[in-house]
Parts: structure tokens; C-alpha cells; sequence
């Protein structure tokens, strides 16, 4: 999957948020995501290996990406 945020940026620019996305969610220490090559563009993957894994945890994930990636795409 990919983050997008508003829909208005070019895909190169989404391409290289979802790296830095990537990287500043792992470094932030809320969960583990990796990011892969798909079809020409960055994507995000996420792996549930865990059997006790709960839908409440995986939508802890996605909310995490969507706070730290629209807090990417704020100003400065």
C-alpha cells in the first residue's frame, strides 16, 4: 500500500515520502514496516506474523502511518 496523504503530490514525491515514511516510523519505535518496489513505485508492506494479532493492532499500525506521514507533509 501506499500513504498518499491529499492525493496532490506527483508520484516520484510520494515515492520518496513513503521511504522517509518507512524510516521515520521504524526509528520512532511504534512498530516495524518495510517497503518494497511494486509496479515502478515505493510501496509500504506490512507483515502479520503473529497468530494473536487483532484487528485493534493493525489499525494501531495504519493510524501510526497516517500520523507520522501527514506529519511529514506538514511545513516547517
Amino acid at each position: 500500500f501506499r500513504f498518499v496523504g491529499d492525493h496532490w503530490l506527483p508520484d516520484d514525491r510520494i515515492d520518496a515520502l513513503n521511504l522517509e515514511l518507512r524510516t521515520t516510523y521504524n526509528r520512532e519505535g511504534d512498530g516495524w514496516i518495510t517497503s518494497t518496489m511494486l509496479g515502478g513505485r515505493r510501496v509500504l508492506r506490512v507483515t502479520l506474523m503473529n497468530p494473536r494479532t487483532t484487528p485493534a493492532d493493525l489499525a494501531r499500525v495504519l493510524d501510526g502511518l497516517e500520523s507520522v506521514g501527514s506529519r511529514l507533509l506538514r511545513p516547517a
